[in-house]
């Protein structure tokens, strides 16, 4: 697919409360107790969230108390994922303090995972101006351009993040991550490897070299990142989501849907781990299952284009071809260079005797540049589906159901630098 959905996580940046409240600075009184509730660290967050409320809504509390109580509620509402509510609390912060830079660094973070990669960057450059040296804006930059496709922009980001930092390990991690997108495997392990010194618990940086191994074919080194990052991250989505997709590749159904249903445990609404582990049910031929996966996935996204192909290529598994078509053609809407679906679309027609639509089909899917690890199976039934005499065993098109132009470490690493 053309998007690249790397999602952000702040936890590794432990950011210093940048807005504090005037009466916490008064020695001479005791502030009452909203003022501590509010910035405290210890409490529920829900206890927290209140208590920023009272002093928000007080006619009595300062801008300056006012600005800050929203920014201590913004990095709350962030930590319980309404990710919309903390964008609305730290522009009220910026409003009120347009010198408040971390409410900047902070509403950059929230729109990331909002997935509004261009206003995120934005923000990012606004800290980077006020802070040249803060290497997590610069991380957190490079991810924002990953997403957007953009490599080059993504690599000179972690470069300045490493000489602002050296000892940063996610600038090194966001590094390796954008070279084992472009197949440049050696800088990739080199720099994974550096950011495991850096912090041996590190479990997205497993979860990313375990990807670059998977490219390079390295499948017990792949696997064996994964579990580690399940072990020092268990509430991480990304590595069950890696060994589900592992294990489809090797036919392991059962293992498959195993790990794509300890992701959706953890995040019901994942609509990654929700198509893939329907495409699994769908080759075991439970349908039922599937379909109750790819509408899930509708549900939460409506416009994601994996859940229609996925549901497309069930619909052609059971035989539909006429119904496949109308899936890949919404997917191929979504996503104009979606590979996979114009193949899987080709397939369809071709069940459908329609062959020069299947023939234009396939030479779409050839025309779409294959990045590193991209599409193998689209190009291989797109270059059968040319030859003379097209054979197309039925192991192949299963096969393709398992696979997609999405990578699934791409989809929740913004959420994985939690270690």
């Amino acid at each position: 697919m053309s998007s690249l959905k790397v999602r952000l996580h702040r936890a590794l940046f432990i950011v210093p409360f940048a807005c504090s409240f005037s009466f916490l600075s008064a020695a001479a009184a005791e502030p009452p107790p909203a003022y501590r509730q509010c910035t405290s660290k210890d409490n529920d967050l829900n206890e927290r969230i209140s208590a920023c409320s009272t002093i928000i809504g007080s006619t009595q509390t300062s801008p300056k108390d006012r600005a800050a109580a929203y920014f201590s509620r913004g990095i709350a509402l962030e930590r319980t994922g309404d990710f919309k509510g903390a964008v609305s609390d730290f522009t009220e912060a910026i409003n009120l303090a347009p010198d408040l830079t971390m409410a900047y660094f902070d509403r950059g973070f929230a729109y990331g995972r909002l997935s509004r990669y261009n206003f995120a960057i934005i923000d990012f450059d606004h800290v980077i101006m006020q802070r040249p040296n803060y290497a997590p804006a610069y991380d957190l930059r490079a991810l924002s351009f990953l997403n957007l496709g953009s490599l080059d922009r993504a690599i000179f980001d972690a470069n300045a993040g490493v000489e602002a930092d050296p000892n940063y390990p996610n600038s090194y991690a966001t590094r390796g991550f954008a070279y084992g997108r472009e197949c440049i495997f050696g800088r990739a392990i080199a720099d994974l490897d550096q950011a495991i010194r850096l912090n041996p618990k590190f479990a997205l940086a497993y979860n990313y070299r375990g990807l670059v191994y998977m490219n390079m074919r390295e499948s017990d080194r792949a696997a064996a990142d994964f579990e580690q990052a399940t072990r020092l991250a268990p509430k991480l989505t990304a590595p069950y989501v890696n060994l589900g997709s592992f294990y489809a590749k090797k036919n392991e159904l059962d293992r498959a849907i195993s790990y794509y249903s300890q992701a959706v445990q953890i995040n019901p609404k994942h609509t990654f781990a929700l198509a893939m582990r329907g495409s699994a049910y769908a080759r075991k031929g439970s349908f039922e299952q599937a379909f109750a996966d790819f509408d899930l996935a509708i549900q939460v996204n409506d416009k994601y284009p994996l859940a229609h192909y996925s549901r497309g290529f069930a619909k052609l598994l059971q035989d539909h071809p006429d119904e496949a078509v109308a899936e890949f053609s919404q997917a191929i809407k979504l996503d104009p260079i979606f590979m996979s679906a114009f193949a899987a679309r080709g397939l369809a027609y071709q069940k459908l005797g329609d062959l020069d639509r299947a023939k234009a089909d396939f030479n779409a899917a050839l025309e779409i540049p294959i990045m590193c690890g991209g599409d193998r199976w689209a190009r291989d039934v797109a270059q059968q589906g040319l030859t003379p005499s097209p054979s197309i065993s039925a192991d192949m098109v299963d096969r393709g159901s398992g696979e997609s132009s999405i990578s699934p470490m791409i989809e929740d690493s913004f959420s994985g630098s939690e270690n």
